[in-house]
């Protein structure tokens, strides 16, 4: 079996069929969108920070119909980088991570960051911390990830399994992602994990929102769907 590569490279070489990917869970990933675009259309003179843009498809739809003032879009795929070039100014694109990202009083009021862009970062305090110093003084922070107590998603063995190695050995949320020939790692998180990062990262979480992986609808608690956080940066 092959070695597990970087996120960047997975995505490199599975970037034709991630498009066909997106549609498998479009139920959910459109319920995500209509949240983060309406929580945008809220704010004056939106100056928009997304972290992970894969191919921008799904930022158009967000963005559409919106009034910005400002846009950085930040891939670390090149392929992705590449075709967001495509439909984007270069000034409106960075090819690399938000870690890495130089900036001179450059600061926006709203990030995003989506379908579990954290799981993929092999160091998520440092990465939360690096969007935190992008974001004015109360900026908005969204973003989502899978939940490994997500019974509906994963069935009840496979989370109580989770779980009780997780009080085993600590390394329950490691996982690896199979696609095309190739594998990355990934970690899946649960919600006390996150809350504990953003509190240490210096956001507040002002509002939980959980989404059933399949269907799309939001659901009533953290066994039954995915988990979108709405954060404020405090620090």
């Amino acid at each position: 079996m092959r070695q597990p590569i970087s996120s960047k490279s997975f995505y490199d070489i599975t970037s034709k069929s991630y498009q066909n990917t997106s549609f498998e869970r479009a139920k959910y990933l459109s319920a995500i969108d209509l949240i983060v675009t309406q929580k945008m259309s809220k704010i004056e003179e939106l100056k928009l920070l997304e972290v992970g843009a894969g191919n921008g498809i799904r930022t158009r739809t967000i963005i559409s119909g919106l009034t910005y003032k400002k846009l950085l879009l930040i891939e670390e795929s090149e392929v992705f980088a590449s075709e967001l070039l495509k439909t984007f100014d270069k000034t409106e694109v960075h090819q690399g991570s938000v870690e890495d990202y130089e900036h001179s009083d450059v600061y926006f009021n709203m990030a995003f960051s989506l379908w579990n862009v954290i799981g993929h970062v092999p160091e998520p305090l440092t990465y939360l911390k690096s969007i935190n110093k992008l974001l004015e003084n109360n900026g908005i922070f969204i973003f989502d990830f899978n939940n490994r107590l997500n019974i509906k998603e994963y069935g009840f063995y496979n989370v109580a399994r989770n779980w009780l190695r997780g009080l085993l050995s600590g390394d329950a949320g490691q996982f690896t992602l199979n696609k095309d020939g190739v594998s990355t790692p990934v970690y899946i998180y649960q919600l006390a994990e996150i809350k504990s990062l953003c509190q240490k990262s210096g956001f507040v979480v002002e509002q939980k929102v959980y989404v059933n992986y399949e269907t799309g609808n939001i659901e009533g608690n953290q066994l039954s769907g995915q988990i979108l956080l709405i954060c404020r940066k405090v620090t």
